[in-house]
């Protein structure tokens, strides 16, 4: 008795789908290193970017806008009291409605501010001569690195000097960054340059802001 070929436990034999997409994932033969290409062409380093912002000021408003906003609201957004948000409310009003408004617009305007306020430094993976050359160096204060969880002075400074690309930076200018920007902005670039000379290129990057992007755009073009 024949069977019909919708019921092959691997579906359709023959590829006679022409409804099917296509896999377009490159197989295990076409991912395989070519090692003369890979030697003759250019070096391409790994590259990561280190953000910081330069208005860390705002923070606190940012802090004490979202504290009144809280106490104006409940965790729906609903102004507490009224159940709901009056968008017809007015200044001359007076109620709690309109502040909560007045709140809303200032913290959103602040926090745009402050994300403009974001810039970034280059850092680029060092080769595998300097990279262990440099731990070898400050071989005690990478052991005090990994139990404090936290860079020294002298190993930040070496791994944003080494590391850093877009600026570069000289040693008195680093000195002088330091001190505009204070110690957590030194930690996370000591952390970026840390990071892509220890663990790049073995995972694919991935962002799941992006990700939710293109899911909601998927549901409204449906």
């Amino acid at each position: 008795m024949s069977t019909s070929t919708d019921q092959h436990p691997l579906g359709t034999p023959g590829g006679t789908d022409t409804t099917a997409v296509p896999d377009l994932t490159p197989s295990i033969v076409d991912t395989i290193l070519n090692l003369d290409d890979f030697l003759s062409g250019d070096v391409r380093l790994a590259e990561r970017s280190a953000l910081f912002a330069l208005r860390p000021d705002l923070e606190a408003r940012i802090e004490e806008l979202d504290t009144e906003l809280f106490g104006l609201t409940d965790s729906r957004g609903n102004v507490l009291g009224t159940g709901e948000v009056d968008a017809e409310a007015t200044v001359s009003t007076g109620t709690g409605t309109q502040r909560a408004f007045e709140v809303a617009r200032e913290l959103l305007a602040v926090q745009q501010e402050y994300a403009r306020s974001f810039v970034s430094v280059r850092m680029r993976q060092m080769d595998s001569d300097a990279w262990p050359a440099l731990k070898k160096k400050h071989e005690r204060a990478i052991e005090t690195m990994r139990t404090e969880k936290t860079f020294g002075k002298d190993l930040a400074d070496a791994l944003i000097l080494a590391c850093a690309i877009r600026p570069i930076f000289t040693p008195e200018q680093l000195a002088a960054f330091r001190k505009r920007v204070g110690d957590p902005v030194m930690q996370t670039l000591a952390g970026t340059a840390w990071g892509v000379c220890e663990s790049s290129g073995v995972s694919v990057p991935k962002s799941q802001l992006s990700s939710l992007v293109l899911k909601r755009q998927e549901h409204a073009a449906n």
